[in-house]
């Protein structure tokens, strides 16, 4: 999950908008792990969401994803 968590928050300091970009330290690991498989266009709806308390945990953030970002490089 390190690995994950260095990996996503640095996907998205560079795909979310200003606003959550200075939020983005206040997603959790559950947060960032459920985030991963999200595609660049829709991770920044599902951060918002996080962050606003609309959506909460790993398998609830993984359900709302539609377009699936696939890890072929998985060890």
């Amino acid at each position: 999950d390190r690995v994950i968590r260095l990996e996503e928050r640095l996907r998205l300091t560079q795909i979310l908008p200003g606003d959550l970009k200075a939020r983005v330290g206040k997603l959790s690991i559950d947060d960032l792990v459920g985030l991963r498989f999200a595609s660049d266009e829709e991770a920044p709806d599902l951060a918002r969401r996080i962050l606003d308390g609309k959506l909460k945990g790993r398998k609830a953030i993984k359900r709302e994803v539609k377009n699936w970002r696939a890890d072929h490089l998985r060890a």
